[in-house]
């Protein structure tokens, strides 16, 4: 008897909510069959995340990476409405990589990561030479 793979998604919004369910079916001779089901919320305001919101930077100099990622209320990546700036106002450049944006920190101090209405801190310390 020939092995079946069956795979279903099916995506059914409701106002601001996404609902994902996925199921998988083998065979008998295969893994037992796979149910999942996951429920994915928008924020009616977008989210806006950031990969760390303390970071210290290496004595060597080298610069760390922040990633940001911004989803819209209506539930859409928008990484290109991601924007950071440094505690005097001078805005720091990120690059688009896929759904995120990456930006390269080099100096101590306060950073904004803004997007939409959404904002977060950023503090930056130096590691001593010790």
């Amino acid at each position: 008897m020939k092995t079946k793979h069956f795979l279903m998604m099916a995506t059914l919004a409701v106002g601001m909510a996404m609902t994902s369910v996925m199921m998988i079916s083998c065979s008998k001779e295969d893994t037992p069959s796979i149910d999942s089901s996951s429920l994915d919320v928008t924020d009616p305001e977008g989210t806006l995340e950031v990969s760390e919101t303390n970071i210290v930077l290496p004595s060597d100099g080298k610069p760390v990476k922040l990633i940001a990622t911004y989803k819209s209320p209506k539930g859409l990546y928008e990484p290109t409405a991601i924007s950071m700036y440094y505690e005097d106002g001078s805005e720091v450049l990120g690059v688009q990589d896929g759904d995120n944006m990456t930006f390269d920190i080099t100096k101590e101090g306060t950073y904004t990561v803004s997007a939409s209405t959404r904002s977060i801190k950023i503090k930056v310390s130096r590691r001593d030479g010790n």
